[in-house]
């Protein structure tokens, strides 16, 4: 764990429950993805979600303290940090445990998006902050104060003028698209639509998931995203950008665009009408999470369940004897986890 993440944690470290949900939680709500090399981290109502690559094996860690997330991102190094909603504010994830991050004498509410650029930044309610590596911490305040819904709802990090871009959802009138300028908040005009994601191309251009449909920002121009795809809801949730390809959903449709080329691709959860709250690509997967339908993997234009590929078994314990990975027999085989079973490796169900 770096420097600038040791010197800015608080002292208390909170007790972590592990299980497939926590606390008793029964209808489990996803939120926003981020993924490391070995695994996809998911915040959900219950907690935070780690799902292996490799097994598709999930497992859900949460606290009293931690129990109620929202956003999570992965830093260079590894460090998993999580933002929740209500007073959770911003902590860190590490060796099984959540520790608080400190941003100095704020303790933000509804933690909406995090980005590690440069230091630390969260999107809160009425509120952006940013912590240094070394050198402290600032706070940008949103401009309706009275508001009793202002929420930073997406960051993102643009790499060519290192400028840090955010979308506000309110109940206000003003425009919500913006970044961070100095000392202040500059917003782009005409941006009066809330705003559920944000992602910029590496030439500049920021595009915004918006209740109204995709919206660009380019050459000092707000104005609607031209795709060719028809046939899908008005409100768009989330959008990510890989290099020249463009991800966004609107629903449950997921839409792939490079240059003039767009396709859409419907994914069936748990309820017709779900959406999806967040899309992460990752080289040749794009992995999807869905408000109750939880994680999917998108590959080759299919959408499937994380443990996809495994030989699954239904629960019948009189069928042959049952190891774990290591070569240990099992007398009670626990969901969600993978074993050895006559020969073949399965996810237990």
């Amino acid at each position: 764990m770096g420097k600038f993440i040791k010197e800015t944690m608080l002292a208390a470290v909170m007790a972590v429950a592990v299980g497939s949900s926590a606390f008793g939680q029964e209808n489990v709500f996803y939120y926003q993805a981020a993924v490391d090399n070995d695994a996809v981290w998911v915040a959900t109502s219950a907690g935070l979600m780690r799902c292996d690559k490799s097994t598709g094996e999930q497992n859900t860690f949460a606290s009293q303290g931690f129990d109620d997330l929202y956003a999570v991102t992965v830093t260079a190094d590894g460090a998993v940090f999580v933002g929740g909603n209500g007073n959770i504010g911003v902590g860190v994830f590490t060796d099984n445990q959540f520790v608080g991050f400190d941003f100095g004498t704020e303790h933000p509410q509804n933690i909406r998006s995090l980005v590690f650029a440069e230091g630390m930044w969260a999107g809160a309610s009425q509120m952006i902050l940013h912590r240094f590596p070394d050198v402290g911490g600032e706070k940008f305040d949103g401009p309706d104060p009275t508001s009793s819904f202002y929420n930073f709802q997406a960051l993102a990090w643009s790499k060519s003028d290192s400028r840090m871009w955010f979308g506000v959802q309110s109940n206000t009138k003003g425009d919500k698209l913006g970044y961070v300028d100095g000392n202040s908040l500059k917003f782009i005009p005409g941006s009066s639509d809330n705003i559920s994601g944000l992602c910029v191309l590496e030439d500049g251009t920021v595009l915004a998931a918006t209740e109204k449909g995709m919206m660009k920002y380019s050459d000092g121009k707000y104005s609607m995203f031209e795709h060719t795809v028809s046939a899908i809801p008005a409100k768009c949730s989330a959008v990510a950008c890989d290099g020249d390809v463009i991800w966004f959903a609107a629903g449950n449709v997921l839409v792939r665009g490079e240059g003039y080329s767009f396709n859409k691709y419907t994914c069936r959860s748990v309820k017709d009408n779900d959406t999806i709250t967040s899309i992460v690509p990752d080289g040749d997967t794009v992995w999807v999470t869905l408000l109750e339908g939880g994680l999917m993997k998108f590959v080759n234009g299919e959408f499937l369940e994380p443990s996809a590929g495994m030989e699954t078994i239904l629960p019948d314990r009189g069928r042959g004897e049952t190891y774990d990975l290591d070569g240990r027999m099992v007398k009670t085989p626990e969901k969600g986890h993978i074993y050895i079973r006559e020969g073949k490796k399965i996810l237990e169900q």
